[in-house]
């Protein structure tokens, strides 16, 4: 799992707007008909068995399914929302 400058700009924007300086975000998914849809929440801390990954100083929780579901994927956010981009092998032009 990868996250893009601006995925990374918009989840601190997320933190700030709930003036929760020391929140993180819920990271889950829900199935989209290419990949997997990203759904991210403002949450204070992680539930018991979520695992905690801390990028660009911001602390990502989620859980087993979620981290298997997103792994070789590029969170982005573009106008129309978060994302995700499967990562492909150079060389290759689909999964």
């Amino acid at each position: 799992m990868e996250i893009t400058p601006n995925a990374i700009e918009q989840l601190k924007k997320m933190i700030a707007s709930v003036n929760a300086p020391h929140s993180g975000i819920r990271i889950s998914v829900i199935p989209g008909c290419c990949s997997p849809k990203p759904l991210m929440s403002v949450e204070e801390k992680a539930e018991e068995g979520e695992k905690i990954i801390t990028v660009d100083s911001i602390d990502l929780f989620m859980d087993i399914t979620t981290e298997k579901a997103i792994s070789g994927y590029i969170i982005d956010f573009n106008s129309n929302g978060f994302k995700l981009d499967y990562m492909l092998p150079p060389g290759r032009c689909c999964r």
